[in-house]
């Protein structure tokens, strides 16, 4: 044997000596329970009260001791090949589970619902798990190096326990002779033989030695040791004694899971159960009783007869049921009201041949347009240390949302420009999306309908509700025309036709699916972009982030969507979803990145801002292809947030799981360079997008005769009411709140739910039982740092009339119990068996 291969063997036999031995195996197994169940306590922490943890904190780690003194139980004995494997399948599923959960929660600063982890076996959504590798390996082999450090401290407390553990069952065995044969005998410990059977018989052998030598050491009684014993007797008497006494409050029970059931707890609590968790409220709003806004589809002698139009199925299929404004009892109307003040007289002028609706991803409204001194602004000049930003630094939030600037009209961003020229139209600035999840978001604005409350897309394996702007352009196609005027000057008469447009993949979540049922029947995408038969040829650009190429790619196809339209007479509704604000936030190769935080920690801040003034740019040149096909004046351009992003306050790269209203408040933005600019203070929602484009394209005159006979039918029977209009605010029918709903991310967990009479009043309604119930006054706390959280929905009652007063927390109750049938009728309107 040569000198290198005996110092190899030496040192794996001084490695192995340390790692393959019983110790190590319920140290690893230990540290990964442990600190698996400290993250998980933490990331609740604020929904438990103080006097709780003091009381009753102990008994949160029950589970865990019972399950670690089972292990060590398992590894004491003469292991054979059978428990052999158990204990290493034990161990290894410890180890992987906690290093998951724990990387999960440091990348997204929220715990990971275990009845999600399917989506993983979707190809398409591997670029986005990778984003989590590197704080799974740092957890593997920060696991690994603990339980290194910690194997004799983990080996002496648990060797005390299990002591203390069998005490009375040798006590008893003493006192009955006949259980003598039962008791537990030591026999030496062996490993299954590997390939080198001499050798590592002679690591076990020396293993052995030490692990007995060891043993006998421990045997000795010291002081250290007597002492050690009784602390240990008295943490395990104060567990058993906290758990028994404790009372059976979920929070508690929630928090006391080990880390091996969560998995398993998840998915037991995977079925809604709000209406479970308000029995005991016997709250019953009388509107809301054994009310349905299903119901037999309204006749429209419009609709033709002779072809079953996609979206309008409802009306041609016998025994089926539709959404009826008519019988729904939290719908308010403005359609009856007259225009806002500065429209009134003013639309005769503003045509609308096309439209353009932008989707921009992960936007929040505070940095469309960026302001100086705000609280994006503050956060990045705290990061340095004379609290001033470079110069660099400002000169870039200076132009980093010009266009935003433009589009919104609001130029008092505290850089100096007060005025400015904006092109026109309406800018909302207390807008809601319907879903922080980017999918459930879309199918909200383009269908103005609210979204299936169940995780991530199945949407598309549902009843989309109502009729999407691609179905309702596609059936004003299909009218009789007869009766119209036709002329070659107007567009009037000219046929709708429709486009989807991404730079980034289409087949994450099923989306290629999900497109097609919303209408719209060849969506463009990066695989598309990429194909060597593609329409304008492919496309060569890099990628910039796990889902594909940035917003370039799709230039010369919306070019020629609206080149296309002029040459053939059309009229154009095309949507496009940008891209370059999703995290990892990455910057075309020629993009010059600018930093902006003077902590590391902000650093996923500066490339998102980064990223923000990218799309900026972007949208400035749509808005110059526009003017360059000469459409500019007849095009209504959209603009609205799929969600935003909590990333300045929590740090958050994405809003999965995340109530804070930072990943709701999203910019929203109807644009025309012929309408007065107008702003909008009331909060409204992304679901009144569509009334609100039919609205215009009625009062602008933009519609033919028959077009705009349909859209008067049509849009009566939508939920959301028109931006053109003055909000109503509440029901004078049945004195029902403005009510919105909105579906968090994944879709599933909890809803969003606030009032159009209390703006600033925010609830998170716990649609399963291991969620928090939350509330918030954006009046008094804009940014959520101190919310109100607890598990117990009479106990958030009763906080937030500490805090807030009684008229608070009965709104906190009427919000719930409406959330409560939203939800139910959510499921039946989606024909949805949850």
């Amino acid at each position: 044997m040569s000198g290198a291969q005996f110092l190899s063997r030496r040192i794996l036999r001084a490695t192995a000596l340390r790692l393959l031995n019983r110790r190590f195996a319920f140290a690893i197994a230990a540290t990964a329970t442990l600190s698996a169940k400290s993250v998980h306590i933490y990331a609740h922490l604020n929904a438990l009260q103080k006097r709780d943890i003091l009381f009753w904190g102990f008994s949160f780690f029950t589970q865990d001791t019972a399950c670690l003194l089972a292990i060590r139980m398992l590894v004491d004995q003469s292991l054979g090949t059978a428990l052999s494997i158990l204990v290493t399948v034990v161990v290894f599923f410890l180890v992987v589970t906690a290093a998951i959960s724990e990387s999960f929660f440091f990348t997204t600063g929220t715990e990971l619902q275990w009845r999600n982890v399917a989506l993983a076996s979707d190809s398409s959504s591997w670029s986005t798990l990778s984003a989590g590798w590197l704080y799974c390996l740092l957890s593997f082999a920060a696991l690994f190096m603990i339980a290194v450090i910690f194997q004799h401290p983990f080996d002496q407390v648990s060797r005390c326990a299990v002591e203390i553990f069998k005490w009375p069952v040798s006590l008893i065995s003493n006192k009955l002779p006949v259980l003598n044969h039962c008791s537990y005998s030591r026999e030496t410990y062996k490993h299954l033989p590997q390939h080198d059977v001499e050798y590592i018989e002679d690591v076990y052998k020396h293993g052995e030695l030490e692990e007995q030598r060891l043993e006998k050491d421990n045997m000795q009684p010291t002081r250290c040791t007597s002492y050690l014993r009784l602390l240990v007797g008295l943490v395990l008497a104060a567990q058993a004694i906290c758990t028994i006494t404790r009372p059976t409050d979920h929070s508690l029970i929630f928090m006391s899971w080990t880390l091996p059931l969560m998995p398993f707890v998840d998915f037991m609590f995977s079925t809604p159960s709000l209406a479970k968790l308000l029995e005991m409220s016997g709250n019953v709003n009388d509107a809301l009783q054994n009310a349905t806004a299903l119901g037999e589809p309204i006749p429209w002698a419009w609709l033709p007869n002779n072809a079953s139009l996609q979206g309008f199925q409802d009306w041609y299929e016998p025994d089926k049921e539709h959404y009826n404004a008519l019988d729904d009892p939290l719908k308010l109307s403005n359609l009856d009201e007259d225009l806002l003040l500065p429209l009134r007289a003013n639309l005769d002028d503003v045509p609308i041949r096309h439209i353009l609706l932008l989707k921009l991803e992960s936007t929040r409204k505070d940095v469309f347009p960026i302001k100086k001194d705000s609280y994006i602004w503050n956060r990045l000049a705290q990061s340095f240390r004379n609290s001033s930003l470079p110069t660099e630094a400002q000169e870039k939030l200076a132009s980093l949302t010009s266009t935003a600037k433009y589009l919104t009209g609001d130029f008092d961003d505290g850089f100096g420009e007060k005025a400015g020229t904006p092109r026109g139209g309406i800018n909302a600035n207390n807008a809601f999306t319907t879903s922080t999840y980017t999918l459930k978001s879309l199918v909200g604005t383009h269908c103005g309908i609210s979204p299936l409350a169940a995780d991530f897309n199945v949407e598309t394996d549902h009843h989309i509700y109502q009729p999407c702007l691609p179905h309702i352009f596609e059936a004003l196609n299909q009218l009789n025309h007869s009766h119209d005027e036709v002329s070659d000057e107007h567009f009037t008469s000219y046929k709708w036709k429709t486009a989807f447009m991404q730079s980034v993949t289409l087949r994450y979540d099923k989306q290629d699916h999900l497109m097609p049922k919303m209408g719209f029947t060849d969506p463009l995408g990066w695989w598309e972009l990429k194909d060597e038969a593609a329409r304008l040829g492919p496309v060569d650009l890099p990628d910039i982030n796990y889902y594909g190429m940035s917003e370039r790619a799709v230039e010369d196809y919306l070019r020629d969507t609206f080149a296309s339209a002029k040459k053939n007479n059309e009229r154009v509704f095309l949507s496009h979803l940008t891209s370059s604000t999703h995290h990892d936030f990455g910057l075309p190769e020629d993009e010059k990145y600018v930093p902006m935080a003077g902590d590391p920690d902000l650093d996923d801040l500066s490339h998102y801002l980064n990223t923000v003034g990218y799309v900026d740019r972007w949208l400035y040149r749509i808005l110059q292809i526009l003017d360059e096909e000469g459409v500019a004046d007849e095009t209504l351009l959209v603009a609205v947030g799929d969600h935003g992003l909590s990333i300045a306050e929590r740090g958050t790269i994405t809003p999965y799981s995340n109530p804070h209203a930072a990943n709701y408040h999203v910019p929203l933005v109807l644009s025309h360079p012929k309408l007065p600019s107008i702003k909008v203070d009331d909060p409204v929602s992304s679901i009144q997008i569509l009334p609100t484009i039919l609205d215009l394209l009625l009062e602008t005159k933009s519609l033919s005769k028959s077009e705009a006979e349909a859209v008067r039918d049509m849009i009566q029977n939508y939920e959301g009411q028109s931006l053109i209009r003055p909000m109503q605010s509440f029901s004078e029918t049945n004195g029902q709140g403005g009510w919105q709903h909105t579906v968090m991310n994944p879709g599933g967990s909890t809803i969003a739910v606030r009032d159009g009479r209390q703006p600033n009043w925010r609830l998170i309604v716990p649609v399963f039982g291991n969620y928090e119930w939350r509330f918030t006054d954006l009046e008094t706390d804009p940014h959520e740092d101190t919310p109100l959280v607890s598990y117990d929905y009479r106990a958030i009652l009763r906080i937030v009339e500490e805090a807030f007063g009684a008229e608070a927390a009965t709104w906190v109750e009427e919000a719930a119990t409406v959330t409560r049938w939203w939800t139910d009728e959510n499921y039946k309107r989606w024909r949805y068996n949850a």
